[in-house]
């Protein structure tokens, strides 16, 4: 092997370790600013862009015909300086243009132009190495598999800025590689290598320009619905998330976004729980209320406020599970406004996922509490798709192993749509525990909270309702007591064992119960309604209508039947099988 094919498979190396990487630090942008029905696009625009830029390559080829190395080694040149710079521009002008939602068509092409690029390098080092096409697919899959675990610590030790300028700096040291192919002596890949040693060990002046987040200038998300512009007071970046610390001129509390659109409240405490009793009417205490409690298990506690409904309930015992590792340190941050509500004593925090977290877990308690998990997954159609595994029947079954005898699985909940949900899916762990729908709602209680905001959500509406779930019925003490707790906060009752009967509108009929079912296998519990949603129907069908289109008239004029079903096979990518059936 001699030193030009060595510097091929370096530079496809090279090139798929940047994109790969490129991919990832775009999704953490996008999803920044945008809802995820964009965020997941990217996947597309990446193969997109490697179509085209492979369409492009054959073209180019084909046009002069006669192809040498030093032509091809000097194209590569071009493609890499061009992916240089439309990585790091790319990357610059989402983090520092203030949104605007005019501009995602721009998004959208400026993102795929790496895409392009890239795909027309490994085109053209594949057409020029087509006998050693396996060891360049290994170099390029290495490349990626490398990517994946270096994007990680990158996004968790360094900004964007810094990183969009160190996946520039990679196509120019496969560049020189290419430079090196055409014997142009300079010492191209020594002062590549000297610039990303600077950038990685000196790039405090990148960080500190990163941390106008420019782009927020916008009003993307949540932020755009507070009454007055929020200032930003903390950022916290990593691999996970962006997660922001706002506050508001005359609000006292401070609020928690993450990725700028699920929000939690970070309450002002000074260590004593009576500056802080007007929680008690909020629906999020009564399960820590309604009777004797010893332990809980907050799942998502996020700004630290379920923590306080605990303390208020009696519970001192207190297992905190947070996903988001900015959330705690946003809260240890301020912990002098909050009265350090991570680090108070009988508080055990875990920075985990908490479908893994219960699944590993021994214990029992007495309180499993989560509270709008995931907030922002139900403001958008773009996140119906999105898988979310907190609200299965095999989490619920999880959750309700690990109650005490009397315990409660409590969750605040959005709307009426994912109570309908929740409802029907525990309604289905009773009847296959042989407890039939007019004695399971013995064990469930339902509390609406009340909403002063009739422009948002109308009156009489179902918005952030309480679901209350047993291992064993209601008492009729107990029902009393959470009646008191409603009279007292002004809460809404809907369903309460011994007292109420579960209203129809969020009861399914047996009939209904099993499109309602939200299980491992159909993940999407954010769904509003029971099937894919009707967008994306209407896009299947719009595809499927177009591949018709363009192929359905070439199928009927071949003749070759061994052809046509080839074509067939990659136009709607049927299976083997069903493409020698319908040839035989």
């Amino acid at each position: 092997m001699n030193y030009r094919t060595i510097f091929t498979n370096l530079g496809v190396f090279l090139v798929g370790l940047t994109l790969f990487m490129y991919e990832i630090t775009l999704t953490r942008l996008f999803s920044t600013l945008l809802w995820y029905n964009y965020v997941f696009i990217i996947i597309s625009l990446a193969m997109l862009g490697w179509t085209i830029g492979g369409i492009y390559s054959f073209r180019w080829l084909k046009k002069i015909k006669m192809p040498d190395q030093e032509k091809v080694a000097k194209r590569k040149v071009i493609i890499l300086s061009l992916l240089n710079l439309t990585l790091l521009g790319a990357i610059l002008f989402l983090y520092k243009v203030p949104y605007s939602g005019y501009l995602i068509p721009v998004y959208i092409v400026l993102s795929t132009l790496p895409f392009i690029l890239g795909g027309y390098y490994l085109s053209l080092s594949f057409k020029e190495s087509a006998k050693r096409s396996n060891i360049l697919y290994f170099a390029d899959l290495l490349g990626s598999a490398l990517g994946s675990v270096m994007v990680v610590l990158l996004l968790d030790n360094f900004s964007l800025i810094r990183i969009g300028f160190i996946l520039g700096l990679i196509p120019l040291l496969a560049a020189s590689l290419s430079l090196s192919v055409i014997k142009i002596k300079v010492p191209a890949s020594l002062m590549v290598v000297g610039l990303m040693v600077l950038t990685f060990t000196s790039g405090s002046i990148l960080d500190s320009w990163a941390q106008d987040f420019s782009a927020f200038n916008g009003s993307p998300k949540v932020l755009s619905s507070f009454k007055e512009r929020p200032r930003i007071v903390y950022t916290f970046w990593n691999s996970l998330a962006r997660t922001d610390v706002v506050e508001q001129k005359g609000d006292n509390n401070k609020w928690v976004l993450v990725d700028g659109g699920a929000i939690s409240e970070m309450v002002a405490y000074n260590g004593d729980l009576k500056t802080v009793q007007y929680l008690k009417n909020d629906v999020g205490y009564f399960p820590f209320a309604y009777k004797k409690n010893n332990s809980a298990l907050l799942i998502g506690p996020g700004g630290g406020q379920d923590i306080l409904y605990a303390h208020l309930g009696g519970v001192h015992d207190i297992t905190a599970v947070e996903i988001n590792p900015g959330s705690v340190e946003a809260a240890k941050k301020f912990k002098d406004m909050n009265g350090n509500i991570y680090g108070q004593q009988g508080t055990r925090v875990y920075v985990r996922d908490g479908r893994s977290f219960i699944t590993r877990d021994q214990n029992k308690y007495d309180v499993i509490f989560l509270s709008k998990v995931m907030t922002q997954s139900s403001e958008t159609l773009g996140y119906a798709l999105s898988e979310n595994y907190i609200y299965t029947k095999q989490a619920y079954e999880a959750y309700l192993n690990h109650l005490n005898p009397d315990g409660t699985l409590a969750l605040v909940l959005h709307n009426a749509s994912n109570l309908g949900k929740a409802t029907a899916t525990l309604l289905q762990i009773f009847e296959e525990r042989g407890i039939p729908r007019d004695q399971a709602v013995k064990y469930m209680t339902v509390v609406n909270s009340t909403v002063t905001d009739g422009q948002m959500h109308g009156a009489n509406m179902i918005m952030y309702p309480l679901l209350m779930v047993k291992n064993m019925p209601f008492t009729s003490d107990e029902s009393k007591k959470i009646i008191s707790l409603a009279e007292q906060s002004g809460q809404q009752i809907i369903s309460l064992p011994n007292e109420h009967e579960m209203l129809k509108a969020i009861t399914p009929s047996s009939n209904q119960q099993r499109s309602y079912l939200v299980t491992d296998n159909y993940p999407f519990f954010y769904n509003p309604g029971h099937s894919a949603p009707a967008q994306i129907l209407i896009m299947l069908l719009v595809v499927l209508l177009i591949g018709y289109l363009l192929t359905g008239p070439s199928l009927i004029r071949e003749k070759d039947n061994h052809i046509k079903y080839f074509k067939a096979y990659f136009a709607y990518i049927v299976s083997p099988d069903k493409v020698q059936s319908n040839k035989n």
